[in-house]
Order: structure tokens, then sequence, then C-alpha cells
């Protein structure tokens, strides 16, 4: 994992991994595993979903496609509501009604954890 971290963001890691883990047991959603991951292929998106296999890749900290430099970090708001999103995903493959609904009550529940 060291390779997809920057050594910066090892700190928010340890914070979202279990929280993820956590919101996604309470709400009964099927995650299996989360990763950290610097240079998707599409550059616009902060995170991804397989929810058949249960899995989200994460970006914490871009790398730059052509010279592999680390880039400068996410705002941490951002990467807690793209968790939320991606978590959201696992439930509900599409943006529907459905979908945004269980988009904000994960993002408050998040949100709710991070202030304890």
């Amino acid at each position: 994992m060291s390779e997809n971290l920057h050594p910066l963001d090892i700190g928010l890691w340890c914070r979202v991994f279990p929280l993820a883990f956590e919101v996604a047991r309470d709400h009964k959603l099927p995650l299996k595993e989360i990763r950290p991951t610097p240079a998707p292929e599409d550059m616009s998106k902060f995170g991804c979903c397989w929810p058949r296999l249960g899995v989200i890749h994460l970006v914490l900290r871009f790398k730059h496609p052509q010279t592999g430099e680390w880039m400068g970090p996410r705002p941490e708001a951002n990467v807690w509501q793209t968790l939320a999103h991606e978590l959201a995903h696992l439930e509900e493959e599409r943006h529907s009604p459905r979908f945004y609904a269980l988009l904000d009550t994960l993002l408050q529940d998040i949100n709710d954890r991070r202030r304890v």
C-alpha cells in the first residue's frame, strides 16, 4: 500500500479506513475492502466502487499521470464526501433518488462520528 499512499496522508487514512467499515457495518452495506488509489485513469474521479465485489478505491492525493510525482492533497471534507458517495453505491448503483437519500444519511452519520 505504501506506493499508493503519500506519507502525509497516513493519518487521514488511519481515520478513514476503520470509520468506513464501522459505517458500512451499521448500515448493512457489503464493504469488503477499501484501498487508497493515487492515480485513477480518469483524473476527474475521486473514488470508485465495485458494488458486486464490495470494493471501494478512494483518492486521498493524486499522482501526476506522466511523471508519477505526488500532487497536493485533496481537502479532507471532500475525502469524507467521496467516501459517503462510494459507500452509497454499495447499496444503490445508480444516482437515483434512493441513492441521494442514502448518501445524505451516510454523510450525516460520518460527520457525526468524526465529531466524537
